[in-house]
């Protein structure tokens, strides 16, 4: 069964699961890091600097202890690139990079951590690569810096996941390196965690369960499969997308809802009614769809879950053209 963080009880916490240091080969010094990130409102942040744990003593920011990886090689010959949180003492590298990558998140789990493969557009991996990792718990949909030579998204590998059954949760980060040097590449791609008590033990252990959602900016406030109905509550956005199997799934633009307005598709069994002074809803009879919009912005989606197979996931794009993301819903 699916774990629904957005019906449990707790608090959201702010973080960036993948950063750099001048501990490799980032721009800025921990020090450095940690005070932008608490400027700019995070509650956590895993530094995760490559082949070394970079040890910060801290009171201003939750740090997560991490790590990034290059190991194993991919169908094309490509390093796949681990990022290992929550875990105090890794061993040694060197072993670690002998292993198998299923062998190695695996083994991460077994010890009560959390791993998962960064950028794989970036990386140049096959889905076939990520398709036979067993133990694989989430792979990033977006990084930051990777978008920043255009391999930023990774949600065609997720999808493709999905359809063949794998629970894998995706994840936005900053990767961060330039920092503020344009193109930037800070506080672009984050993760909204749910927690009983914001600390290590409590973050780590809901980012293993798959309780939080991504964003690079809008919000989701609520998310669900149940009762026969796919519904979805967030902030404003121009676009909402219920994505599922194959064929199947559901897109909204609100220029669609402009064109509705305008009128001359009665075979779309179309209605549109005023719920308050803000929002108007639109029922689509054909599809039985029920959206709300307030002012220029979608607000929510509600859907049968007939419309779906196997899985469904919310993705939304705001004005600014940024993604929020929710984690599946297996249905």
């Amino acid at each position: 069964m699916t774990l629904n963080p957005f019906e449990m009880e707790g608090t959201w916490v702010k973080g960036n699961l993948h950063c750099h240091t001048t501990e490799s080969d980032g721009r800025f010094s921990p020090k450095e890091v940690v005070e932008r990130y608490k400027a700019g409102g995070y509650d956590f942040l895993a530094i995760t600097d490559h082949d070394r744990m970079t040890i910060f003593e801290t009171d201003e920011l939750l740090l997560i202890p991490g790590v990034e990886i290059a190991m194993s090689r991919s169908e094309l010959g490509e390093n796949f690139h681990v990022v290992i949180l929550g875990l105090e003492d890794i061993g040694s590298l060197d072993e670690l990079k002998k292993m198998e990558i299923d062998d190695l998140l695996g083994d991460v789990l077994s010890r009560g951590g959390f791993a998962f493969i960064a950028h794989p557009y970036w990386s140049g991996l096959t889905t076939n690569d990520l398709l036979t990792i067993e133990n694989l718990s989430a792979i990033e949909v977006f990084n930051s810096t990777c978008d920043n030579v255009g391999k930023g998204y990774s949600t065609v590998y997720w999808d493709v996941l999905l359809s063949q059954g794998s629970d894998v949760k995706g994840l936005a980060v900053d990767d961060t390196h330039r920092y503020d040097l344009p193109p930037r590449d800070l506080m672009r791609g984050w993760v909204w965690v749910k927690v009983k008590e914001n600390d290590l033990t409590n973050i780590v252990d809901s980012l293993r369960k798959g309780l939080y959602y991504s964003s690079m900016g809008p919000e989701i406030y609520y998310f669900s499969a149940k009762n026969n109905n796919i519904e979805a509550v967030f902030s404003p956005v121009l676009r909402a997308n219920l994505i599922t199997r194959n064929g199947k799934g559901f897109s909204i633009k609100v220029d669609d809802l402009d064109q509705f307005e305008k009128g001359g598709y009665e075979e779309l069994d179309l209605e549109i009614y005023q719920e308050n002074d803000n929002v108007k809803a639109y029922a689509i009879g054909r599809y039985n769809i029920e959206i709300k919009r307030r002012n220029s912005g979608i607000i929510s989606v509600r859907a049968p879950l007939s419309s779906f197979e196997k899985y469904v996931r919310l993705e939304i794009l705001d004005i600014f053209g940024r993604f929020a993301w929710s984690n599946p819903m297996f249905i």
